[in-house]
């Protein structure tokens, strides 16, 4: 009975080292996603941009300033940023938050003993909100004395209530995005692969590009009805506001869904059959979501991994979700990003799009 038992554990593991997908999945993914996670996801927020806006020009208005710059978690901007610009600094994310100091605040410290200064922070992203007002009140008492003591006035932009949900339910829409546009994708094109399909090819008029068009094009539409049902689910049920453009809002699902289908069609090339696919798909899903700004502020993050977050497509297709539905930003506003993910769609659709013809070929 052991030697049967033992002869079919050794042609088992046999078996396992010859499909290199299995080593990858047990050695190579853990290992990288333990380091990523250890580096890329750090809560506490830091380089934090604001503004201060001084209005007194006094010793102690400059030595308040001094104070929010040395508590090691602000960035403060522009010296010369007036109010009239406030709203835009908001919208083109160059700003998490701004303190207006008021005039006379040095005359009402020394006369009454304390005096108020007005706090606006970006409501859109709660996780960095919640971290300024927290670093902000943690710095005025660092200020205030025995016999003096600054109170903050607080006012939460585009999200005043500070819903965490109208922070996470744009990130849906990519989850959605990603979720049936790369494995379904990938699951339906490795099906013609075991069915023998692509080698029927050869003796009909079908070129493998047509055959690609009509598999992906039924995934276009489910994805663009199931992104108007969020988006109506999202209006009605959860009250989220959309203060920009709904066509904007579209243009941003239809230029990222490029992305999601051409990493569909690349994860069909490298998997031979439909577990290999869908395992294939997850280990870049959830890489791609924790580089997105979804679940950790990519803020926070540092060295490689910042940059890695800068060039992922999710990542940028987040911020426009985000800033379309809180802050009503422009497609001007925006270029940045659209013109981020329009590369990306180049670089991953037409590409994976290129290779999956000439293997099919």
């Amino acid at each position: 009975m052991f030697t049967r038992i033992w002869a079919i554990i050794k042609k088992e593991f046999i078996s396992i080292i010859n499909m290199k997908v299995i080593i990858a999945i047990v050695f190579v993914a853990p290992v990288l996603q333990t380091v990523i996670f250890g580096y890329a996801a750090v809560i506490e927020s830091k380089n934090i941009p604001i503004a201060v806006i001084d209005r007194d020009f006094s010793a102690t208005s400059r030595e308040f300033r001094q104070t929010l710059e040395n508590c090691g978690y602000f960035i403060l901007i522009d010296d010369n940023l007036k109010e009239s610009d406030i709203d835009r600094y908001f919208k083109l994310g160059k700003i998490s938050g701004c303190i207006i100091i008021p005039s006379k605040f040095e005359q009402r410290l020394k006369k009454y003993g304390s005096s108020d200064i007005q706090v606006n922070i970006d409501g859109s992203d709660s996780t960095v909100a919640n971290a300024v007002s927290g670093y902000i009140n943690s710095a005025c008492a660092s200020f205030s004395s025995v016999s003096n003591s600054v109170s903050i006035e607080t006012r939460l932009l585009f999200n005043p209530t500070g819903e965490n949900k109208f922070f996470f339910i744009p990130g849906v829409f990519g989850m959605i995005l990603m979720i049936i546009g790369m494995p379904l994708t990938a699951i339906s094109l490795v099906k013609e692969k075991e069915e023998g399909t692509f080698e029927q090819l050869n003796v009909t008029p079908i070129q493998s590009y047509e055959l690609l068009i009509g598999k992906i094009i039924p995934y276009m539409f489910l994805i663009f009805i199931s992104s108007t049902l969020m988006l109506v689910i999202s209006l009605l049920v959860f009250h989220l506001p959309l203060r920009g453009n709904i066509f904007v809002l579209y243009l941003d699902i239809f230029i990222f869904l490029f992305v999601a289908l051409g990493l569909g069609i690349f994860v069909s090339i490298i998997s031979a059959t439909q577990q290999q696919a869908m395992l294939t798909s997850f280990l870049i899903l959830l890489p791609t979501m924790l580089f997105s700004g979804f679940m950790f502020p990519v803020e926070n993050m540092t060295g490689i991994f910042r940059i890695i977050a800068n060039i992922n497509p999710f990542y940028h297709f987040l911020k426009i979700m985000r800033d379309v539905f809180l802050k009503g930003s422009p497609l001007e506003y925006l270029k940045p990003n659209f013109i981020s993910i329009f590369l990306a769609d180049i670089v991953v659709f037409f590409t994976s799009v290129s290779l999956f013809s000439k293997r099919s070929s």
